[in-house]
This record gives C-alpha cells, sequence and structure tokens, in this order.
C-alpha cells in the first residue's frame, strides 16, 4: 500500500514558510481506522490536483500526523493560529538517519538551504553506528562551522546521548571530540544537560580567503594602496593574532584575446565547498530557503528528545524546530503537543517560493473550538476557500452540521468533509452543493459511509456541484468616483456601472450598489472610509466593492480582485506657467543676438578708446576692423582698401536695419497668435523645489506631505495656485473624466503631465472565493476582447469635451493700431538707413573733389 501511496501522491509537495503562514493546533487522538480514512481522503483529493498544499490545523493524532508525515512527496504545514510567517530561524535542528551514508547526504542538502543556520542546535537520530562515523560526524561539523550538536544511537535496550565537546583550546583545529552525556533513560531522570564550556580564542589560526580585484575593496594593481577590506582585514590580524591568506582570482583571455570575466558564483562555490573560509570584495548579501523530513524510535526516545528540545527552548526565544527526515509517530507527535514551539516538516526538495494551502485538515473537540480556530484560518493572506477541507469533529451536537453549513457558505467553502465518531465507528459527511439554488443556504450534508465501509472503496462517490449564479441577489458597496462610478448624476453612469448592468442580463442576476458614507454632516471627509468599504466585504456584509480601486491597495490580503477593468495611470500633474507679453517674448527669445550685439558694441567703444593709434586723420572703422581682425585672426593688416572699411560698415547697419524690425514683428505676431509660456519642468527629478499634495485616499502615505480632501480638490488647487509651485500625482482616467474643470477661456487645460507616468490596474474587489468571481471574470474577458469596455471610456471623454464651451475667441483678430510700435520701428530703420546712404555719396564726392 505504500508503494501505491508514494506513486498516487507523487504530485504532492511540502507546504512553504518565507512569506505567510497556515494555521495548526494540535488535541486529542483517534485509532487506526480513522487515521487510515483521513489518509485516503486526501489522497483521493490529490488525485485533481496537480500541486496539493497540506494544513495542519489542530491535528494531534498520533497515527494521523506520522501516517500523513510518511506520504513520500507530500508537503504540509503544521502551525498554532499565532504562528509568525515573516521569517524563518531553523534554531534547532532534529535529524534522523539510518546510516552516516544517508545522514552525509543529507546534511549535505541542508546546507543548501539559503537560511540554514550553523549555530542552531542539531539533534541527530542515528539508528546504525560503526567504527569510524564518529570521528567523520567530528571533521563534518567542525568544516561546517557546527557546534551545538547531540547525537542519539542504540546502545543495547536504551540509547546513548553524545555531545560534540568544542572546549579544546585548538578553536581553530579539528580537534574536538565527543562527549558521551548519558544514556536517554538517565538523561530523562536529569534536570538538565551538563553544560561543556566552549573554548572559542581563534589566536594563531590561519585563514584562506579568496578574492578578486574590485576597487575600492580590494586592489592588487597598486601593492602600495590597499582596498577597504583588505586595510580591515589587516586590523583583524593584528587585533585577533591571526592570519589570513589572500588568494586572488586574477582575469584571463580566451583563445581570441576577448578577456573573460571572473565568475563570483565560482568563488562563492569555492567556499560554499570549504576550500577557502570566505570570500572578499565587495559582495552583495542574499536570503533564500529550502528543507527536508522523515523517521525512528520508541517512547523513551521520544522524551528524551522532547527533554533536549526543552532544554534548548529556555534560552531562545523565539524557537523553530526543523524537522529533517524525521518519521516516527511518537517524536512527531510529541513535539506537535509542545506549546508554544513552532516546527517545519520539509523534504529535501523542498518549495519556499509558494503556499497553495489546497488542502486543510482540521480537528477540533467541539464546535465552539472549530469556529474559533476557523475565524483564524481565514485571516490569512492566503487562505485558499476552493481547497479541500477535511474536518475531524470529535463530539457533534444536534445542530452543529447546519450551522457549519452556514458558515460555510458565508465564506464560499464548498469542498468540505467531516469526519465524527457514531457509535463505534467513525462517520463521513460531505457538504452537498448538487442544489440548483447554488447563491442560497440550499446546501445539505450528505452522509457517504463509515470509515471502516469507506477503507474498502476505491473512490468518493461523485456529487456533481451546480454552480450557476442565475437569479442571484448580489450587494456591492462604493463610493463617488468618476469615471468609474457616478452617484451624483443617475442618468450618466460610470464605466463600472455600466459593466455591471451588462453582467446583470447577461447571467440574469440583481446586484444592488450601495453607497459608502463618505462625509459627515459638516462636509467633512470621513479619512480611511475606503478602508471602511474593504473591511466591510471583508466582514462578509458586502459581496464586493467597486470605485476604480487600484489592485496595490493596503489591507487587500482576504480579498480576491476581478480582472482589471481599465490599465490606468499615476502622472505627475503641475499648472501651467503664465503665458509671456508680446515684448516678454521677444526678449526671451532674444537672449542671444541681444548679448552678441552688446558685445559688439562693447568691443567697438573699447577700440575707439584705444591710444595706439594716432589721433590725426584717425579713422575709427578703420580701427575697430584692425582689432576685431586681431582677435578674431589673431593677425592685424593695416594696409587696406580706402574705401573698404565705409562699405562694411554701410552694409552692416543697413542689415541690421533691415533684419531687426522683421525679427520682431515676426516674434510679436508668434506670440499672440499662439501664446507662450515661461520656464515649465520636463522631468520629475525637476521638482525638487515644488510642493507635492495629495488626495487622503491616495495609496502611499506621508504625514510630511501636504493632503487634500479628494482628488478633483487636489487638481482644483494645483490649477488655481498663483505661484505655480504645487503638484500632485493624479490618475490619468480621473483627469480625463474632469478636463472641463480645469480649462481656460479657450478649452486649453491649465495643467500638464510632467515626466513618465506609472501603470495602475483599476478593479473590483470581491470576497476571497466569492461566487460570482469566475463567470464575472469570463464576462470581462468578452466585454474586453469585443471593445465595450473602450467604447464606454471614450463615450465618456466625449461627453467631457461636449461640456468645455469657448467663452473667449482663441484666435482674435488685431487691429492695425495695436501694431503701430512694429511700424514705428520699420520706419526709424528705413530713415536710418537713407541717412547713411546719404553719408556714403557725400563722403564719396569729397574725396573726389
Amino acid at each position: 500500500m505504500e508503494k501505491n501511496t508514494k506513486a498516487i501522491i507523487k504530485t504532492f509537495i511540502l507546504c512553504l514558510f518565507t512569506s505567510v503562514a497556515t494555521t495548526s493546533f494540535i488535541n486529542g487522538a483517534t485509532d487506526e481506522t480513522l487515521s487510515n480514512c483521513v489518509v485516503d481522503i486526501v489522497r483521493e483529493g490529490s488525485n485533481n490536483m496537480s500541486l496539493l498544499d497540506f494544513t495542519l490545523v489542530n491535528v494531534e493524532d498520533d497515527l494521523i500526523i506520522s501516517s500523513l508525515h510518511k506520504l513520500g512527496g507530500l508537503r504540509f504545514i503544521s502551525r498554532t493560529f499565532s504562528f509568525d510567517y515573516y521569517r524563518i530561524y531553523n534554531n534547532a535542528y532534529i535529524i534522523e538517519s539510518e546510516n552516516l551514508q544517508v545522514l552525509s547526504h543529507g546534511l549535505s542538502e541542508v546546507i543548501n538551504d539559503r537560511q540554514w543556520n550553523p549555530k542552531a542546535r542539531f539533534l541527530i537520530i542515528l539508528k546504525n553506528l560503526k567504527d569510524h562515523d564518529v570521528l567523520n560526524l567530528t571533521n563534518w561539523f567542525s568544516e561546517h562551522n557546527v557546534d551545538d550538536v547531540f547525537f542519539i544511537t542504540p546502545k543495547r535496550k536504551d540509547y546513548a546521548v553524545y555531545k560534540l565537546n568544542v572546549a579544546s583550546n585548538n578553536y581553530c583545529h579539528t580537534s574536538s571530540k565527543w562527549a558521551l552525556v548519558s544514556s536517554c533513560s538517565e538523561h530523562l531522570t536529569e534536570k538538565k544537560i551538563p553544560v561543556l564550556r566552549r573554548q572559542q580564542s581563534i589566536r594563531n589560526c590561519r585563514f584562506k580567503f579568496i578574492t578578486y580585484n574590485m576597487w575600492p575593496f580590494t586592489n592588487f594593481d597598486d601593492t602600495n594602496r590597499e582596498g577597504i577590506e583588505q586595510r580591515v582585514l589587516r586590523d583583524f590580524e593584528k587585533y585577533k593574532n591571526v592570519k589570513i591568506e589572500l588568494h586572488t582570482v586574477m582575469e584571463e583571455t580566451d583563445a581570441h584575446g576577448v578577456i573573460v570575466p571572473i565568475s563570483i558564483k565560482s568563488m562563492l562555490k569555492s567556499v560554499q565547498d570549504n576550500k577557502f573560509e570566505a570570500a572578499v570584495g565587495g559582495f552583495i548579501t542574499t536570503t533564500g530557503n529550502e528543507l527536508l523530513s522523515q523517521a525512528i524510535i520508541d517512547k523513551t526516545l521520544s522524551s528524551c528528545v522532547v527533554n533536549i528540545v526543552k532544554e534548548h527552548s529556555s534560552n531562545i526565544f523565539p524557537l523553530e524546530l526543523t524537522l529533517v527526515n524525521l518519521d516516527d509517530d511518537l517524536i512527531i507527535s510529541s513535539l506537535h503537543k509542545v506549546r508554544g514551539l513552532k516546527f517545519t516538516s520539509r523534504t529535501f526538495s523542498f518549495d519556499s517560493f509558494k503556499i497553495y494551502n489546497s488542502a486543510y485538515i482540521i480537528e477540533s473537540e467541539n464546535r465552539k473550538e472549530l469556529n474559533n480556530g476557523l475565524s483564524q484560518v481565514i485571516r490569512d493572506g492566503q487562505w485558499n476557500p476552493k481547497a479541500r477541507y477535511l474536518i475531524i469533529l470529535k463530539n457533534k451536537k444536534e445542530h452543529d452540521l447546519l450551522h457549519l453549513e452556514n458558515w460555510f457558505f458565508d465564506h464560499n467553502i464548498d469542498d468540505v468533509f467531516i469526519i465524527t465518531l457514531n457509535s463505534s465507528d467513525h462517520v463521513v459527511y460531505k457538504l452537498n452543493t448538487t442544489s440548483n439554488d447554488y447563491c442560497r443556504r440550499s446546501n445539505k450534508w450528505a452522509f457517504v459511509s463509515s470509515c471502516s465501509k469507506y477503507l474498502t472503496e476505491i473512490s468518493l462517490p461523485v456529487l456533481t456541484k451546480h454552480e450557476s449564479i442565475s437569479n442571484c441577489k448580489f450587494k456591492f458597496i462604493t463610493h463617488n468616483m468618476w469615471p468609474f462610478v457616478n452617484i451624483d448624476n443617475t442618468s450618466i453612469e460610470g464605466i463600472e456601472q455600466r459593466i455591471l448592468k451588462d453582467f446583470e442580463k447577461y447571467v440574469n442576476v440583481k446586484i444592488e450598489l450601495h453607497p459608502v458614507k463618505e462625509q459627515t454632516e459638516h462636509g467633512v471627509i470621513i479619512p480611511d472610509y475606503i478602508d471602511n468599504m474593504l473591511k466591510k466585504v471583508q466582514d462578509n456584509e458586502f459581496e464586493g466593492t467597486v470605485g476604480g480601486h487600484v489592485t496595490y491597495k493596503k489591507d487587500i490580503k482576504c480579498l480576491s480582485y476581478t480582472y482589471p477593468v481599465i490599465a490606468d495611470h499615476a502622472i505627475f500633474v503641475l499648472a501651467h506657467s503664465k503665458n509671456l507679453g508680446p515684448w516678454e517674448f521677444v526678449i526671451y527669445c532674444s537672449y542671444f543676438p541681444i548679448a552678441v550685439l552688446i558685445v559688439f558694441i562693447v568691443l567697438c567703444v573699447m577700440t575707439a578708446l584705444l591710444k595706439i593709434f594716432p589721433t590725426q586723420n584717425r579713422d575709427v572703422t578703420r580701427d575697430i576692423l584692425l582689432v576685431q581682425g586681431y582677435i578674431l585672426n589673431k593677425t592685424g593688416v593695416r594696409k587696406i582698401h580706402p574705401n573698404l572699411p565705409q562699405r562694411l560698415t554701410f552694409f552692416s547697419l543697413l542689415w541690421f536695419s533691415l533684419w531687426l524690425p522683421y525679427l520682431i514683428n515676426g516674434q510679436i505676431y508668434s506670440s499672440v497668435t499662439k501664446p507662450n509660456r515661461g520656464y515649465e519642468p520636463k522631468k520629475v527629478n525637476e521638482l525638487k523645489e515644488y510642493t507635492l499634495i495629495l488626495y487622503s485616499e491616495f495609496a502611499y502615505k506621508s504625514p510630511l506631505i501636504k493632503k487634500c480632501d479628494s482628488q478633483l480638490n487636489c487638481l482644483l488647487e494645483v490649477k488655481n495656485d498663483k505661484t505655480k509651485s504645487f503638484f500632485t500625482i493624479i490618475s490619468d482616467a480621473f483627469l480625463l473624466a474632469h478636463r472641463s474643470k480645469i480649462t481656460d477661456d479657450q478649452c486649453n487645460k491649465k495643467v500638464y503631465k510632467v515626466g513618465d507616468d506609472f501603470v495602475e490596474l483599476r478593479t473590483m474587489f470581491l470576497r476571497r472565493g466569492s461566487r460570482i468571481l469566475d463567470p464575472f471574470n469570463k464576462f470581462m474577458l468578452r466585454m474586453g476582447s469585443a471593445g465595450f469596455i473602450k467604447k464606454y471610456y471614450d463615450e465618456i471623454s466625449h461627453l467631457e469635451d461636449l461640456k468645455c464651451q469657448y467663452r473667449q475667441s482663441p484666435l482674435m483678430l488685431i487691429n492695425i493700431s495695436d501694431m503701430y510700435i512694429l511700424y514705428i520701428i520699420l520706419l526709424i530703420g528705413y530713415m536710418t538707413s537713407f541717412i547713411i546712404f546719404m553719408l556714403e555719396l557725400i563722403l564719396g564726392a569729397r574725396k573726389e573733389c
């Protein structure tokens, strides 16, 4: 039977611990028939699941616990209700092995666990001990820096307890010895384990470290300049009187002369294989997880193990046991019965990345204790209402099944078995959900069989579930969140309201929306009213909540959520700077030409005042050209054509007089027809001098950030800020749906987006395992692929466009009288050109005379 069990349960795996917790609690006892019955029901359920997690809740029976432990390939958790699941401490290991070869192989897997703890207490049960096994164990533990070790081995009719004695002065050498503590029978009568003082001095020891060139941590290019870690190690050598040798891994080149990068992984592997004591070179720390379980012995051995664990637990809190390869009925059940202990039992190939919770085994004295325990189970962030629930109820009263039926219905749990004692046998009940009234309290308990009869059957009777929700009524709680929900105006519905209306027609259900109270009687926004909505759904007051919720919202660990309604974006919004006036724009756009002109005039004046030129017959234009030519070309030419200076001067003045009016004219006309703005940040890192304001229900909160009541108030405060120093983070869909409230007289938006945005998935939250979840998700897929959701979104956007009316024409005609300054500038330019032209003619005529 054991071979069949291992073949059938191949897909079972051990439950994971790094991120979550499921619960267990241990009391009571049953017989072998009950044990076999439980195991068969679990095995039957595993045939339909590719991955089955076990969660033992309040299970205490020796045979049930040990039978489940013995199922090959299975993974499970056994915990208290208050189990702390955020950290695995591994501060005590209990390991059982047939011989040294099996133990060595198993320990090699243990040390591959990223959270294995060499400073833990190791209690090893070695069934078959040979002559040199003790020496080999000493060497292994010394190499892996494990000091607190006990091993128990059979000795005649008793068990001998040995402890690793590391009281030798040669702490850094393999010189530890095993000290016989006592026999198990003698040890049980003692109050505590004899204390062996450990000598932990490492003076005069030699260690080998592996490293590579990684400045500023290590430096081997320059022997006169050591890195940080090299200097730290040198100081440590002097402080502890030790010797540390650094073995450097150098870069190599391949056959083509290309540098082969140094393999950090191979360096760390050499440390793991004990070739080196450590690796240095600016490494970064990481964490992880993996372990094991199976086992042995009799009642004396069981008590011996428990006493050693209790002795250790008095010095450490919290104490977490890790059962490794342990298989003995009495040891396992005895450890389960020790109150306050947390322990894990795992295989070598333990998958530590996910808890599936696909099967719960729960044992309880009576219904009251069961209800209290189940209320703790459903608070687990990863509890699974779709799992198989196998409940062992020792003392059943008349109406217990009816009360349990209502409880399981309220929490959307359908796959339930209850085993209870009836006369001299145990009977099995299954929750029958084959009724057509799937959404009503019409489930009944179907009597499957007695445990003794069930064990002779091949499989459980199949009860086909009817999962239609037609004609059901559901209550949803919501809040006013346009464009997703609109409560203020019943004639215009939000996106999620329209989706729910279509879903009602599609599956023939009735959905009632109940608005939450968002404000007090005095109009003050109630803080955290969103959290209150989610809390009401968790407490089963409503089936779900709608209103543009985001998936990263806090406190949703015990809720389910639908497929996203839309992929929204959170954007940084800042008010536009004010428009520049015509002359402001001319100056703003003419910084460079004006600067060049000023520099040119300054140089000309300075040249005219230079004393290097003779004052008689002085030609200012010639002097300017000489100086400018020298500055630009590093050379000066005194002999030039007599008419060239006058021609160059005339050409320059004529060009400036014609170019400047047209330039100013074009810039002023551009600023009038298309308003231009002053400086505006374009990237998020340019907002350091600006003040962030956030609405009260924003997902991330900080007391240092200014608050406003709602998204709309934040948006309006940014828009109306005269100093233009505020910015906010807001939904892109919300901004689009309120576009008419943030526009000017020409329907141009007075705010703009800064930098990149980040995605927000808008969804609906439902009760964990809600019966509406699967049909609604299928409906959402069809709605999305048909384009209806996008259609609703575009319609709302179009309605918002129609709300904005032009209150002033954006392209007003300009009167000629408004541009008189431009004509004056142009006239002055023409007059200057004419005067220069006449002077040229007069001066030329005089020279000819």
